[in-house]
């Protein structure tokens, strides 16, 4: 039977506080992890606008996707972090969320789906670039690559 994404708020922290994804000699993945482990349950519980969906199997946290709207522009989502746990890379968890967090979008009419991508971080380039995301500098941070998706077109990708 196929794993479904499910909504994760405050009352998953004991699956944050668990969840471990940090790679050896990519720091970007520590301070995801940390992120995660240390405050993203409360950042569930303080901010309604901030949202997560993941894969829990067995009991344990596989791979999440948070997001909110930005402030100053309400049809465009910036996802906050995409995450695959230590053990569980490899098995697609991350395009399904990804997909899935488009076609929401689609559905809510959202014209972009954003985020920022450390430019070591391969993996989550190719996967937006096969997703159809235009991508460019983050002015003043030259570590970093914003993707922009539009999620109506994306979705035939």
């Amino acid at each position: 039977m196929a794993v479904e994404p499910t909504s994760l708020g405050p009352e998953a922290g004991a699956l944050f506080a668990a969840f471990r994804c940090t790679v050896f000699r990519q720091r970007w993945t520590r301070d995801i992890e940390d992120t995660i482990r240390e405050t993203l349950a409360t950042e569930l519980a303080i901010n309604p606008q901030t949202q997560a969906l993941g894969y829990v199997v067995d009991g344990k946290l596989v791979s999440l996707v948070v997001w909110r709207p930005l402030p100053d522009e309400q049809d465009v989502w910036q996802i906050q972090l995409l995450a695959t746990a230590t053990g569980s890379a490899r098995r697609g968890y991350a395009e399904r969320l990804k997909r899935e967090l488009l076609n929401r979008a689609n559905a809510a009419d959202i014209l972009i789906v954003q985020s920022e991508v450390h430019r070591d971080n391969t993996g989550m380039l190719q996967l937006n670039r096969k997703l159809g995301a235009t991508i460019s500098p983050v002015p003043g941070n030259p570590d970093y690559l914003v993707c922009m998706i539009d999620p109506a077109t994306s979705i035939w990708a």
